[in-house]
């Protein structure tokens, strides 16, 4: 009899088991269906159920603290949101796909190439200075931006955007000619709701291990590194629309208006994409050369072009 009672233990008890993983598959579920109704309280407290169940994988309970802390702060529950994403801080930092949530929830990923070099260096930061308490994503390389921000407010909404198509909209709202280095290449995900654009700019740039620089009306975007030091230009302003056009040709025809000829160091070769609007001259011939590693000098009415690693000096 008691071999009897305790298969009919066994017999319930497997099915209950069973059916755990689907009721919490279920609650995940309910929970991304309410945030993307824009119910974030329910939303809340199905991913709390979820992130709270004792025999939960680690997989789904990060996931759902994850979402737990978005749906909090979507609800106005900023310290509860704060409490959320620091438990995957704390539980999952040596993580990186449950890193990678959290970035994505409180700041801006980079694409997967770039994520898997530079994961290890990624750090979060409290911060509770302001009226609510909040994580700061510390990348590696960035530095802080001094002074504050004065951009047109813009709402972005990309998921695996292309970098370029980022900042050809950057473009449209800034007004500024935006040139961007040759080789820079990558996609981001991001939802911002009426961010200056230069604080979005900086967002976006910042995991990839990019700046922007703006001297007048162009802002210049690429890899710290390959910036240089900033020059005075003096010219006249000048509209620039190359397209595929041999390095030389391209340089010959920007430097003729003023009067000036060109003479070109062995084996400098390419060709130029670039199209500005009404920017000094000599601006428009160090960008055009400096993103393909020229400097030039003036000597008199000629412009000397040479490869950088090869400077013969001032």
């Amino acid at each position: 009899m008691k071999r009897d009672i305790l298969a009919v233990m066994l017999a319930v008890a497997a099915p209950l088991a069973a059916a755990a993983p689907k009721d919490l598959s279920a609650l995940m579920t309910q929970g991304r269906l309410e945030a993307d109704l824009g119910n974030a309280a329910a939303a809340a407290e199905a991913f709390a159920a979820a992130a709270a169940e004792p025999g939960a994988p680690d997989q789904l309970r990060r996931e759902a603290l994850v979402r737990l802390g978005a749906a909090r702060r979507a609800s106005g529950d900023a310290a509860g949101a704060f409490e959320a994403f620091g438990e995957v801080w704390a539980r999952y930092r040596q993580d990186p796909e449950a890193l990678y949530l959290l970035v994505q929830a409180v700041d801006v990923a980079p694409d997967r190439e770039r994520w898997e070099k530079i994961w290890r260096q990624v750090t979060l930061v409290p911060r509770r200075s302001g009226p609510h308490p909040t994580w700061t994503v510390q990348w590696p390389g960035a530095s802080a931006r001094r002074g504050g921000y004065s951009g047109t407010p813009v709402s972005l909404d990309f998921e695996d955007g292309a970098l370029g198509d980022v900042f050809r909209l950057i473009a449209d709202v800034s007004r500024l000619n935006v040139v961007v280095f040759p080789h820079v290449r990558g996609t981001v995900t991001l939802r911002l709701q009426q961010v200056p654009w230069d604080a979005a700019l900086d967002r976006i740039l910042a995991p990839h291990g990019l700046v922007a620089r703006r001297q007048g009306n162009v802002l210049w975007i690429g890899p710290p590194e390959r910036q240089g030091r900033p020059r005075r230009f003096t010219g006249r302003p000048a509209d620039v629309d190359f397209k595929d056009l041999p390095l030389e040709d391209a340089v010959r025809r920007l430097i003729a208006p003023a009067g000036m000829e060109a003479a070109f160091e062995p084996g400098i070769g390419g060709s130029v994409t670039l199209r500005l609007r009404s920017v000094p001259w000599d601006q428009a011939l160090d960008l055009m050369l400096g993103v393909h590693g020229l400097g030039w000098r003036r000597e008199g009415t000629r412009i000397r072009v040479f490869q950088i690693s090869r400077n013969p000096g001032p």
